[in-house]
């Protein structure tokens, strides 16, 4: 498990706790909304470095691979706390949280939750991210490089 997977599921438990006894009776009406900007983003670079370093592209550590798809966190979040209602991982830029909180409340509206739809965010300030930012210009008013 790499750290933003890590911190996705320790905040998921978090909330988990407000909602223990209704997800314990019925796991499959409570969703989890998870948004984030780009996935794990070292996990993702160590990956790419390791296929380019190594003596050939394919000789990379395939238990290593998970990590490096943005929707990883929220599926461990799920499989961790034993939520077996919709799963979605949402991605948006810096309007994710946003978007991530109206897709579970439409989520919410829309289906027979009985429990919560639990909605997080998660954002690592990597550095990486960070001079891709400033390279391309695009300081917002919510960004952190700002």
């Amino acid at each position: 498990m790499d750290r933003v997977t890590a911190l996705a599921v320790t905040a998921v438990g978090g909330l988990v706790e407000a909602v223990a006894e209704e997800l314990a009776a019925r796991p499959e009406q409570t969703a989890l909304v998870l948004g984030t900007g780009s996935g794990s983003v070292q996990s993702i670079m160590d990956f790419t470095r390791d296929s380019l370093s190594g003596e050939r592209p394919y000789h990379v550590e395939p238990a290593r691979f998970p990590n490096t798809v943005m929707n990883r966190a929220a599926g461990q979040s799920a499989i961790w706390h034993r939520i077996k209602g919709p799963n979605t991982t949402v991605a948006g830029g810096s309007l994710t949280g946003l978007l991530a909180l109206n897709y579970a409340l439409r989520l919410h509206q829309g289906r027979p939750l009985r429990a919560r739809a639990l909605r997080g965010g998660r954002g690592v300030l990597h550095p990486a991210r960070l001079a891709g930012v400033a390279r391309a210009g695009r300081r917002g008013a919510g960004d952190p490089a700002r």
